[in-house]
């Protein structure tokens, strides 16, 4: 029997993490899947466990790398190497719902759709679930141009992530993860979803997302920017193909990328020509939507400070956001 789903694991460092990964995956009420753990040159126990676990099952296949060549790069070879028909990826400090690969493929089979999402828990190191929401999760069957405007609007969180998602692996086949880039998932995921006839979103919760301070994704330096160079070039893509009504929202979501990311730069980092060119970027958009009309008062004041004195700017958005949570 052919295998249907190829699960790919990047690991790297996570030995605290792994076993429990590997066993929720292992659990799974859908069955005909492969585990692809691609041990990323691991220093830690890491590559020991993978392989204890191959033993113990067949569908586990470890595929060891001489060197550490980062996600981006362990994906890629987990792509290349996977035999399903479907792909799904999950981070190795992760783990899902034993039902998470059932609900996905049955979307995809029921739907005629080339990719599957669902919603996630946002838990910490301890296992406890914080219940939060990162928005309105909605659930139902979209096209390209209804991902777009939710990649636009305040559902973007669940549309340039990789993990909770069940993809066609043909959609794959030009595609790959930029290499020595952070926040690769966003570098990709609108290229595959733009392939795409039928999108199906699952408003279950079958994904647990581990938050850690030691997460490379809670600590900020000027390689953190290529988040902000990923958005910008998929606002100028949109801005090719007049796709105007999609810019304030790209807008926002670069802009608060870029803030978040300088708000945890030291100040020598922030002199680097790399933070000044990603600023160049934002205020070029900024004008664009300006030239339209479509960069609201509150925006504009917001983007001028910034540009103009980024302390005062974030005294500023403190102090409302204390407000906000006194007010509640």
């Amino acid at each position: 029997m052919s295998i249907v789903i190829s699960v790919i694991v990047p690991v790297f460092n996570v030995e605290k993490y792994l076993e429990k990964c590997i066993l929720s995956i292992l659990a799974q009420t859908y069955k005909n899947f492969e585990l692809i753990l691609v041990d990323d040159a691991s220093p830690d126990s890491c590559p020991e466990i993978c392989d204890r676990y191959a033993n113990i099952d067949q569908r586990i296949r470890v595929l060891h790398c001489k060197k550490n060549g980062g996600l981006s790069a362990a994906r890629n070879i987990g792509i290349e190497a996977a035999r399903g028909k479907w792909i799904t990826f999950v981070d190795s400090d992760d783990w899902v719902s034993q039902e998470m690969l059932q609900y996905l493929y049955e979307g995809v089979k029921k739907n005629d759709a080339q990719i599957a999402v669902c919603d996630f828990f946002r838990v910490y190191e301890n296992g406890e679930g914080t219940g939060e929401s990162f928005g309105n999760f909605e659930g139902g069957i979209f096209t390209y141009e209804d991902v777009v405007r939710k990649f636009a609007g305040d559902e973007n969180i669940w549309y340039t992530i990789m993990f909770g998602k069940l993809f066609d692996s043909t959609l794959f086949k030009e595609i790959r993860f930029p290499q020595g880039k952070l926040n690769e998932d966003v570098f990709v995921t609108l290229k595959l979803f733009k392939q795409c006839r039928r999108v199906c979103s699952i408003s279950r919760k079958l994904y647990y997302y581990v938050s850690r301070n030691t997460s490379i994704m809670h600590k900020y330096n000027v390689q953190s920017l290529d988040g902000v160079e990923a958005v910008y070039g998929i606002f100028k893509e949109f801005y090719r193909e007049n796709r105007m009504e999609l810019l304030p929202g790209v807008e926002k979501l670069l802009f608060a990328r870029l803030t978040t990311v300088y708000k945890g730069l030291s100040k020598e980092d922030r002199k680097q020509t790399r933070v000044k060119e990603m600023i160049g970027c934002s205020k070029e958009t900024a004008a664009i939507l300006k030239r339209g009309g479509q960069m609201p008062f509150r925006s504009k004041v917001r983007t001028e400070l910034f540009y103009r004195a980024p302390g005062v700017f974030f005294l500023v958005e403190n102090f409302y956001s204390n407000r906000k949570r006194i007010d509640k």
